[in-house]
């Protein structure tokens, strides 16, 4: 066996140019497949990621039409003491020009409640978040992501500085108390402006200065023996018999939302590695032709070699160690570049890397099975090849 071996890299040798060529199709089409494959886990990963840290992981329950329906305080406590809810917070969203320092730009403000770290993704890197007091008083004092303290003063901690909020038409002035994390910094990195900055107030605050009593959404967060979409539509369904309407509330699951995303992109990169996988076969499908050639180039030596007491065993594992050696150069070296790309695509755009060794075996042993798979029939024909036929082939 170690002598048939010798022989199948001596013989690869021997054209190196066309052994290269057809080791660069299989590097070429494993690359591409472990490439994609990586990109949609790191993708599904990223997606879930970065719609928690935007802002509500959870239920919200929201007016349809926010003319003609209101959630008050009312609401709030009722939905408190439904079966399944652990907690609810209400939330006041406003859009609005915000002045940090010298710097003039808009704003998502989110008017939150104390508790409003149980259901929002909220880090915090400096100072503190809103309490109970700042809610009670209706402090003018508001906790600011990450990226507003980089972009105005080029440093993450302005804790105690005073930023400007245009509210109702007037500049406020509020106390930064607290830096949270960036929500969405990977999407704020690839869309820039488009992504706004966040910015968190007591909903008490916003709403006395804004005029609005009521709240834009209650955002839920329901015990882990409860489904969520269950507890959702009984809240829907109580408010809207007190409400004497159908249809004047509605619940949005954005754990849904982004398992939905998250099957889309799963969708999206199966189509892909089924292209990519068909590029395999057309690698193999090259692997048999060039063996065919070598079968018909070495004829005469296959005849010798047979003559001289070779079985048709050893010609036919001979090629097949060929065709073996050929498949697994180009697995090895096409996995480690689309790793390699991976790595480094990921890094650029600061995200995680997700590696997974089942796939990626499984993409090795897919290639190298097809690259013996279509050098079988060139070996059996080897193989075949009678002493006499073989040595009168000129």
């Amino acid at each position: 066996m170690f002598d048939l071996i010798i022989a199948s890299i001596k013989n690869l040798r021997r054209k190196k140019f066309r052994s290269f060529l057809t080791i660069l199709a299989i590097c070429i089409s494993v690359a591409s497949f472990v490439l994609i494959s990586t990109i949609g886990d790191v993708g599904k990963s990223a997606i879930e990621t970065e719609l928690s840290s935007l802002g509500i992981d959870g239920v919200s329950i929201l007016p349809e039409d926010k003319e003609t329906t209101l959630l008050s305080e009312e609401q709030l406590q009722e939905i408190k003491e439904f079966d399944g809810v652990s907690s609810a917070v209400p939330i006041v969203m406003q859009y609005t020009d915000v002045k940090v320092g010298a710097q003039e730009s808009q704003s998502l403000i989110w008017g939150i409640d104390a508790g409003a770290k149980q259901v929002i993704a909220l880090t915090p890197i400096y100072g503190r978040l809103i309490n109970q007091y700042d809610i009670a008083t209706s402090a003018n004092v508001c906790v600011v992501d990450e990226s507003m303290a980089l972009e105005a003063y080029r440093r993450s901690n302005i804790v105690g500085k005073n930023i400007l909020l245009n509210i109702g038409g007037s500049w406020e002035s509020f106390e930064v108390i607290g830096v949270v994390s960036s929500g969405g910094n990977i999407l704020q990195n690839i869309v820039g402006n488009y992504i706004p900055s966040f910015l968190y107030v007591p909903y008490s605050s916003l709403g006395l200065l804004s005029g609005q009593s009521n709240f834009d959404r209650i955002a839920i967060k329901v015990q882990e023996n409860y489904d969520v979409d269950s507890v959702g539509r009984e809240i829907v369904a109580t408010l809207n018999q007190q409400e004497g309407a159908i249809g004047a509330y509605k619940s949005e699951n954005i754990s849904q939302q982004k398992d939905q995303l998250t099957e889309v992109l799963s969708i999206v990169t199966t189509v892909l590695s089924v292209i990519a996988g068909i590029s395999l076969v057309v690698a193999g499908l090259g692997i048999m032709t060039v063996m065919m050639s070598s079968v018909t180039e070495r004829t005469r030596e296959i005849g010798i070699k047979k003559a001289i007491g070779a079985s048709r065993r050893n010609i036919m594992v001979e090629f097949l160690i060929e065709t073996l050696t050929i498949s697994f150069l180009g697995s090895a070296i096409g996995t480690a570049i689309g790793l390699g790309v991976a790595v480094v695509g990921c890094s650029m755009v600061d995200m995680n890397i997700i590696i997974n060794p089942q796939l990626i075996l499984t993409c090795v042993v897919f290639s190298v099975g097809t690259g013996v798979l279509f050098g079988v029939y060139p070996a059996q024909k080897a193989a075949s090849l009678k002493p006499v036929d073989a040595l009168r082939n000129e």
